[in-house]
């Protein structure tokens, strides 16, 4: 079997938390260790691991809007300061897959987007699709006329409230740190009581898609992620257990930007792919990805070929995992 010929069925309908099914792989062999359920997972840790969480919340990053007489969507990509980040996105909406989508108008600094009566976006600056705003609106109406980014393999738009992990915080994140998305207080409570510590950061967790095939292939972009000093004092001595790409990403950029673990708000450009040595990071809870996906990529730091397509062979052989966002999960360790 060609790798590229590998395909897992898109979640269209969202599962509950706790129907969330967990494929368990081994990282020495690529082979499966367990089939199961999200509910299993902290039997399937150590006492003694740290399983580190993205507590982002997600933004309502979508906005609808019009320049001129030409409708958009605006998709917020990142914040720094009082301006914004995002993508712009002709007319069309999430049943369309982001790659067909018509182009936008052709921006330049000045223009404004009016998105409604009491929010609007003025360019600052703009290079194709991708653009620097400042938004003209409270955060307020941010909430009441953005939604969160959709995608187009699912069976309806979600609301808010369906993008947030059971222990999201503040808001953070721009598409939501889905490889959570099973985990309940009650998972976390069960790790608690195997002496794994549960610890937590905040990583800006950007855009999966921009519809431009150029402007994908620069993602992730840089993201902004924060390391509280209670979760870097936590993992010490301990097997870390990363739940996402986005934790990855946060451990191992401040290592490789720093060469330890330092607390506060920072920003990595670190990509993460199979060349990375993991210096921080010894397993990883994601979605279920294959080759061609960004983060299969990441798997492949984990699980280099051919023990990755093996995984992922896996999954597609029992018929009962789901990919992409809100899909199933898989665990990758290695069995002591």
């Amino acid at each position: 079997m060609k790798a590229t010929t590998l395909t897992l069925p898109p979640a269209r309908a969202r599962r509950a938390r706790h129907e969330v099914r967990l494929l368990a792989i081994d990282r020495r062999t690529g082979a499966a260790t367990r089939h199961g359920r999200i509910a299993d997972l902290p039997e399937l840790l150590e006492p003694g691991d740290a399983l580190v969480l993205n507590d982002a919340a997600t933004w309502p990053a979508s906005l609808f809007g019009r320049c001129g007489d030409a409708p958009v969507e605006l998709r917020l990509a990142a914040r720094r300061g009082d301006t914004w980040r995002a993508v712009v996105f002709g007319d069309g909406d999430w049943r369309t897959p982001t790659e067909h989508r018509p182009p936008p108008p052709q921006l330049v600094p000045g223009d404004t987007i009016r998105v409604g009566e009491d929010l609007s976006a003025l360019v600052l600056e703009a290079e194709g699709r991708l653009v620097t705003l400042r938004l003209d609106g409270s955060i307020h109406a941010l909430y009441a006329y953005g939604h969160p980014v959709q995608y187009a393999h699912a069976d309806r738009a979600r609301r808010l409230e369906d993008v947030q992990t059971a222990y999201a915080t503040r808001p953070y994140a721009f598409e939501m740190p889905s490889a959570g998305w099973g985990i309940t207080p009650d998972v976390l409570h069960a790790c608690r009581r195997r002496e794994i510590a549960v610890l937590t950061l905040t990583h800006e967790a950007g855009l999966s898609s921009t519809g431009d095939a150029a402007l994908d292939a620069r993602l992730p972009f840089p993201e902004r992620y924060e390391i509280p000093r209670a979760t870097i004092d936590g993992l010490r001595g301990r097997r870390v257990i990363a739940v996402g790409t986005s934790v990855v990403r946060a451990l191992e950029g401040a290592y490789a930007r720093f060469g330890e673990l330092v607390e506060g708000e920072h920003e990595t450009d670190l990509v993460v792919t199979s060349r990375h040595e993991l210096r921080v990071v010894d397993g990883l809870l994601t979605g279920l990805h294959v080759p061609g996906e960004s983060h299969y990529e990441l798997l492949r730091a984990f699980l280099p070929e051919p023990l990755a397509t093996l995984a992922v062979q896996t999954a597609i052989a029992s018929a009962a995992y789901l990919a992409h966002e809100l899909g199933d999960a898989m665990l990758v360790t290695t069995t002591r």
